[in-house]
């Protein structure tokens, strides 16, 4: 009997479904090798063993935790990233509505162009710092928690910072889209608890986004770039593995920013109604889609 020993990389998608291939092909040969026998000799086909078929991974450890790691962290990256931006976003807009300091602003403004995007900005940064926090700290964590299984010599994850750097560009694009996002969303509400229930629909359809254009390979395909949400967990995920591009890291965040100012302008057109001031207080998605009509001319 022979032993046959498959190496592959379980880290590389196409080494796995390499390997289920090869099992199968040898499956085949070997149970058709052992009829043979059976037959020639009069005896069951499972008193011969022509081989034995076993595999070894070659892969290291630290590139099997960080391929772990590039599929479960970006979700959560994303998840964080939206919590600690949306709510912000939710006092910075209707918080101050509420209180009704934010009428007195833009009746005073005489732009309400550095309104709007500065409390954009301002719960984005607030975002990204949240998210920044919650990267070093769990880098922290994880790299504590591998000295304690290989001890002092362990070389951690191996991360590169190029990448890494790189995939943060689609997370700062992407915070200002969340948030200009939000406010689109939660412009109707007159109150707090209003504005928390509508800011819901971010993460649900956000969410929904992230989970796109897997293929055959069992990574995204480039044009999955197109898509918020998706485009920010690919980044982290590639930038983890090492293997993100700039090209797809400049087209996400050029995605990200385009459909931000789009979100801007139609929250802008939709404040500068006067509707959006004295209307009734539960007009509601109404008078904002009238905002956004047509004006007669005076």
């Amino acid at each position: 009997a022979l032993q046959v020993t498959l190496l592959h990389n379980s880290t590389l998608p196409r080494s796995d479904r390499a390997l289920s291939w090869a099992k199968d092909q040898l499956s085949e040969v070997k149970e058709s090798r052992e009829s043979e026998l059976a037959e020639a000799n009069g005896l069951s086909a499972d008193s011969f063993g022509v081989w034995t078929i076993s595999s070894e991974d070659v892969s290291e450890a630290r590139d099997r935790t960080r391929g772990m790691l590039s599929e479960v962290m970006p979700m959560m990256l994303v998840i964080m990233l939206m919590i600690a931006t949306v709510s912000p976003a939710v006092d910075i807009f209707v918080g101050e509505r509420e209180r009704g300091t934010l009428e007195t602003s833009l009746v005073c403004a005489k732009s309400r162009w550095p309104l709007i995007i500065g409390k954009i900005l301002a719960a984005s940064v607030i975002g990204i710092l949240g998210l920044l926090c919650n990267l070093v700290a769990g880098g922290i964590s994880l790299l504590h928690f591998l000295q304690q299984i290989d001890g002092p010599q362990s070389e951690g994850l191996g991360l590169e910072a190029g990448p890494m750097l790189m995939a943060l560009v689609p997370v700062a694009s992407g915070a200002l889209l969340i948030c200009a996002a939000t406010f689109l969303v939660i412009i109707p509400a007159r109150t707090f608890k209003q504005a928390q229930s509508l800011s819901s629909w971010i993460f649900i359809v956000f969410i929904g986004l992230v989970y796109t254009g897997e293929s055959v390979e069992g990574t995204p395909e480039f044009w999955t770039a197109l898509v918020p949400g998706r485009n920010i967990t690919h980044s982290l995920s590639e930038g983890m593995l090492g293997s993100l591009t700039p090209q797809y890291s400049l087209t996400a965040a050029g995605i990200n920013l385009a459909l931000g100012m789009v979100t801007v302008v139609i929250v802008h057109r939709i404040m500068g109604h006067e509707s959006y001031l004295f209307g009734p207080e539960n007009s509601g998605w109404r008078d904002a889609l009238k905002s956004l009509l047509p004006r007669r001319a005076q």
